[in-house]
């Protein structure tokens, strides 16, 4: 009885394992070969997803069930691509094409620096715990929707950490243009990562002047997580209750959505 039992246990082991499928690889531009780190990989229309390191390496574990789904590959400046999961061999290199951008002259005028957000570090505390150290927290945004009526040009994004349980922790920050609170195209940013060390909180200011980070219209200012050392941990950011205003944005991989919470991270942003 008990060689049986055993062997059910051993049996039910093999088919647990086997229905997973890894996924790995290394992501590069098409024509320079230049590693792409912090690369957003995701199933299509699924939460499952990961960010390549900085060595532009990948790994992800899926269902099986979902190998004729398509893995998308996102990287900032680049043309996304998608490919057929079950075409897909481990280790296989990933290839990126740089898109074309065609940079329009925009005339902003010069004046007094104005302020958007609260003149505190909001309300509340959004605490992100991360517990598995499989899935992780790469490839989270949080996001806080602006209204805007002028044309303006972003210079500094602030926002204020409240706790912070991890020796590392890299965070990247994004703007996207919002039409009719719809999330739409985001914009290119360079060098728009932050490293903070040794468990330091407090205010922290992405300076973004140099970027021409120029927004007409409503706009959407997001943090993204792409690296957390140790892989199990928490921090926490401070957020704001928006329960009529609608302007708290989620997104784990893929599609946005709002937190059904009316909870958003609270973010200062300075223009002129």
């Amino acid at each position: 009885m008990k060689k049986i039992i055993t062997v059910l246990i051993i049996l039910l082991l093999h088919f647990t394992l086997s229905a997973q499928i890894i996924l790995s690889g290394i992501i590069r531009d098409s024509v320079t070969c230049e590693i792409l780190p912090y690369t957003n990989v995701w199933v299509a229309n699924k939460n499952i997803g990961t960010i390549s390191n900085d060595q532009g390496k990948y790994s992800l574990e899926i269902p099986s069930n979902l190998k004729y789904d398509s893995l998308t590959i996102s990287y900032m400046g680049y043309h996304s691509k998608i490919i057929g999961i079950n075409t897909l061999k481990h280790g296989d290199t990933i290839w990126l094409t740089k898109k074309s951008i065609l940079l329009k002259t925009v005339n902003v005028k010069a004046g007094i620096i104005k302020t958007q957000g609260r003149k505190k570090e909001g309300i509340i505390t959004l605490i992100f715990w991360n517990k598995d150290r499989n899935k992780g927290l790469s490839g989270a945004e949080i996001g806080m929707l602006f209204r805007n009526r002028n044309k303006i040009k972003i210079n500094k994004i602030r926002f204020f950490l409240a706790q912070n349980g991890y020796d590392t922790l890299k965070i990247r920050v994004h703007v996207y243009n919002a039409k009719f609170i719809k999330v739409e195209d985001r914009l290119n940013i360079p060098d728009n990562y932050l490293t903070i060390t040794n468990e330091k909180t407090g205010w922290f200011t992405f300076n973004l002047d140099d970027n021409n980070v120029i927004i007409d219209g409503d706009y959407l200012v997001t943090l993204e997580i792409v690296k957390v050392t140790p892989a199990v941990g928490l921090f926490a950011l401070k957020g704001m209750f928006t329960p009529f205003l609608k302007r708290a944005y989620i997104r784990e991989h893929g599609k946005w959505k709002k937190s059904f919470l009316s909870i958003s991270l609270y973010a200062e942003i300075t223009s002129y």
